[in-house]
């Protein structure tokens, strides 16, 4: 953020020395290290309450997609798979679906017991 180098630093605290003076310059330092430290706090409590409402709008977001997939699967439920075949059925090679046996032909010439 503020780009400062070692001799900026230097003339600042130079200027400093001069204008405040060497008796008072250590307690203005302490002072001023006090608020650079309390601004440091208070910038990284807002970054973790930013961090802590990001991740809370992501939960709900979250949520409410989750809410939807089951509102969309309770619309339209999945087919259930029959526990047991009937006796004349075959598989039609999906899995969980069954479908009756075709009627095989009667020979000409024989009775059928239909």
């Amino acid at each position: 953020m503020l780009d400062f180098s070692w001799s900026h630093i230097l003339i600042v605290l130079i200027v400093a020395l001069v204008v405040i003076g060497p008796k008072d310059l250590p307690r203005v330092m302490r002072t001023v290290g006090r608020w650079a430290g309390r601004a440091r706090s208070i910038m990284s409590h807002l970054r973790q309450e930013l961090l802590d409402v990001s991740q809370q709008a992501e939960l709900d977001a979250l949520r409410k997609d989750v809410a939807a997939l089951k509102q969309s699967q309770v619309a339209t439920p999945p087919p259930r798979a029959t526990a047991t075949a009937a006796p004349n059925a075959q598989s039609s090679g999906r899995a969980g679906v069954v479908t009756p046996a075709r009627a095989q032909p009667v020979p000409a010439g024989t009775k059928s017991n239909e």
